[in-house]
């Protein structure tokens, strides 16, 4: 399940490495998006036959943009699986789920062609939960949280040993500036990627170079 605001540098990218690995995908659209991100995800659809679409008129984001994730919860699968549209699992076919609730990841926070951001590589970030009926995103927008009952599902995930490929700081959009939740990250902690994962995003960006970070 995905919620998607001017995603159109890498949500084809990202919806397409995943779309054969699963039974159905939900797409939320921001009704203020201004770039192709509509008309890559409805071509998508009609590849792939499994992407469910939706647009949202938002006034509100801090507030809409939560209710936006919460309208996807509604589904019969046993599993849903959070992504966003800067994120590339590459090794999705390989990834195990067992007897936890919840799993989550680490990433390669891409910050230039070769490395990519230490901090930002290190969070571990919540993305496949149990499907329960009582489950219910809470909190503002950038801070918002799934919760089961009073119990946060993602506080202590058990994480899966792969690492997908992040592009938050290389993207074009930049909607945290706009509700003053920036993240903040420089050129100090950096760490060389795996060359495998330096050919992958080479590939996606048809060898050329990512946008530098906006700081």
């Amino acid at each position: 399940m995905m919620v998607v605001r001017n995603g159109e540098d890498y949500v084809g990218q990202c919806l397409s490495v995943i779309a054969p690995h699963v039974k159905r995908m939900k797409v939320a659209i921001d009704g203020r998006s201004n770039d192709k991100t509509g008309e890559i995800v409805f071509g998508l659809a009609s590849q792939f036959g499994n992407i469910e679409i939706s647009s949202f008129v938002v006034s509100n984001p801090m507030t809409d943009l939560v209710e936006m994730r919460n309208s996807q919860l509604v589904f019969h699968e046993e599993w849903g699986f959070i992504v966003d549209s800067d994120e590339y699992h590459q090794d999705i076919e390989k990834y195990q789920l067992g007897d936890e609730d919840a799993y989550g990841l680490q990433c390669w926070a891409v910050w230039n062609e070769t490395h990519a951001h230490k901090q930002s590589s290190k969070i571990n970030v919540g993305r496949f939960f149990r499907n329960y009926p009582d489950i219910v995103w809470k909190g503002q927008w950038g801070k918002e949280a799934l919760f089961r009952g009073d119990k946060k599902v993602f506080e202590k995930p058990a994480m899966i040993p792969h690492r997908y490929i992040h592009f938050t700081h290389v993207k074009k959009d930049d909607w945290r500036s706009e509700m003053n939740q920036r993240r903040v990250a420089d050129n100090k902690r950096l760490i060389r990627m795996p060359d495998d994962i330096i050919k992958t995003i080479k590939e996606i960006h048809h060898e050329k170079m990512p946008r530098l970070p906006r700081n």
